[in-house]
């Protein structure tokens, strides 16, 4: 009678551990860091467009100049750091110190045309989005299980291997490509 409780001990132990081991980093699997990223357990990596930049570090002419350290204090650099990142998430300034295009960068806008750009996209694109949720539905899923499920760029993406396939065929001189990824096993579950 003693071995039985014991025995179920050992199993629930020997569970536990292997629960805690299927939590794990998964490192080398690609399919079961998208499994965790799917339930919401691996969080995707920040987006490199979202980090700000810091202002160089200046050094003054002599030591002795510098101020008594101030934890917290204002940074000598970047006097108003919250002030520019807000103005650059909202899209309602520029850069707080921004220098003049070089002549280089002035020809290079002009060529593509940047000063036709439209200085309203970014309400126009926000209402044409609006309008398109609008028409989904109301109760349409956006998201499951943390993954994104609305894409208005789905239908906007190129197939890599198809275009350099279209752009040899022009005879337009491509680097060598990787070979294509293998397909999915649909036969696992996850």
């Amino acid at each position: 009678m003693t071995s039985t409780p014991r025995a179920i001990r050992l199993t629930v132990l020997t569970g536990l551990v292997a629960l805690l081991a299927a939590c794990g980093t998964g490192s080398g699997d690609p399919q079961r860091q998208s499994l965790l990223r799917a339930i919401g357990l691996r969080q995707p990596a920040p987006d490199e467009f979202l980090v700000v930049e810091r202002k160089p570090l200046e050094m003054p002419p002599a030591l002795n100049e510098l101020p008594p350290p101030d934890p917290g204090g204002v940074n000598r650099v970047d006097p108003q750091p919250r002030a520019e990142v807000n103005a650059l998430l909202r899209g309602a300034g520029t850069r707080v110190d921004q220098a003049a295009p070089s002549p280089g960068e002035q020809a290079l806008l002009a060529r593509i045309g940047a000063d036709a750009a439209d200085p309203a996209i970014r309400s126009t694109l926000g209402q044409e989005d609006a309008r398109l949720q609008a028409q989904r539905g109301r109760y349409a899923i956006r998201s499951l299980f943390g993954r994104q499920t609305y894409d208005p760029y789905a239908d906007q993406v190129l197939d890599p291997y198809a275009e350099l396939e279209r752009l040899r065929a022009a005879g337009v001189p491509t680097p060598a490509a990787p070979p294509p990824p293998p397909p999915p096993d649909r036969s696992r579950l996850f």
